[in-house]
């Protein structure tokens, strides 16, 4: 009697993602925010110590913004605080940017572009007369570069058909591939 692992109900795995930018964004306001309460601490120590003869930061502040009456400059600032506020409402929902590719499996497995520009590479390196090649994976689209005898007119239907069959291993159907053959030319030295 063998035993089968119980494996349970199926998850959805979530994809994997690049880190959200509102992350830096409250990275960089926490630090700002840490400098103001380090100026409010300071301000109530010399409040609260008599014998400390240094000038307030804050007072100045606030009896400039007390006392201030319309000035032109003020309305582009305003529009721009309004643009910032946007931007920065934008940041916070913003979806995150995908970094990885799924697999036509039934395994949750994912893949980087790079990874799959890599595999591709090597598998093209191993069809008859490829003498080196290069892949790039943007968007949609593979770009496989391959570089091969100048005489060899069936080069880019193998290279084509290699890769066409790896994608289809891998489940990447999605991904239309586009080979570019250049002739090899000797190099003398």
């Amino acid at each position: 009697m063998s035993a089968e692992p119980n494996i349970g109900p199926t998850r959805r795995t979530p994809e994997p993602k690049a880190q959200p930018v509102a992350r830096y964004v409250a990275m960089v306001i926490g630090l700002a925010l840490l400098a103001v309460a380090v100026i409010c601490a300071r301000e109530l120590w010399l409040r609260n110590s008599a014998d400390v003869a240094w000038d307030s930061w804050v007072d100045p502040v606030v009896l400039t913004v007390g006392s201030a009456t319309f000035e032109p400059w003020m309305l582009p600032v305003g529009i721009l605080a309004v643009v910032l506020g946007a931007l920065l409402m934008w940041i916070g929902v913003r979806p995150r940017t995908r970094t990885h590719r799924r697999l036509g499996s039934p395994a949750p497995l994912w893949m980087r572009p790079t990874d799959i520009a890599r595999m591709t590479s090597a598998q093209t390196r191993r069809v008859a007369g490829v003498l080196s090649a290069h892949s790039q994976v943007s968007g949609k689209t593979l770009t496989v570069t391959v570089s091969g005898g100048a005489e060899d007119s069936g080069l880019a239907a193998r290279v084509e058909e290699e890769v066409v069959s790896l994608l289809e291993e891998l489940g990447l159907t999605a991904l239309s591939p586009r080979v570019r053959v250049r002739p090899h030319t000797e190099v003398t030295r």
